[in-house]
């Protein structure tokens, strides 16, 4: 465990490769940005979650988004066009993502606290 501050610079290129999962987690704000393309791939799906909002992108080409409201915008014009019907608010909608629940941050805090425990200030 590094106490402190880490900085990494890599002039050329950077690979990192992990044969099992990986995972990453922050007990605060992470900032991720290029210059150019940010490119995220997956096998299977991708899903971005947090609290009551959930957005999966599957490989089959489905795309489900869940929250409690949505609010889409555009400066020019908008084009929704599906080869198939477009259900607005059908009897029977389709399975939505799930989204992880409102006390998600309290959980993700929680599980950074186990990783980093507080000293015993008594000792």
């Amino acid at each position: 465990m590094i106490d402190g501050y880490e900085l990494t610079r890599i002039k050329i290129r950077q690979d990192v490769a992990v044969k099992g999962p990986a995972t990453f987690i922050s007990g605060n704000n992470r900032t991720e940005q290029a210059t150019g393309i940010y490119l995220i791939g997956a096998g299977d799906c991708i899903r971005l979650e947090c609290g009551l909002s959930a957005l999966e992108l599957f490989a089959s080409g489905a795309i489900r988004l869940a929250g409690e409201t949505f609010n889409i915008a555009a400066r020019g014009d908008g084009v929704i066009t599906t080869q198939g019907k477009l259900g607005l608010n059908p009897s029977s909608p389709g399975e939505p993502a799930t989204p992880p629940g409102k006390d998600y941050k309290k959980e993700l805090t929680t599980l950074v606290s186990q990783l980093f425990p507080e000293k015993d200030k008594s000792s």
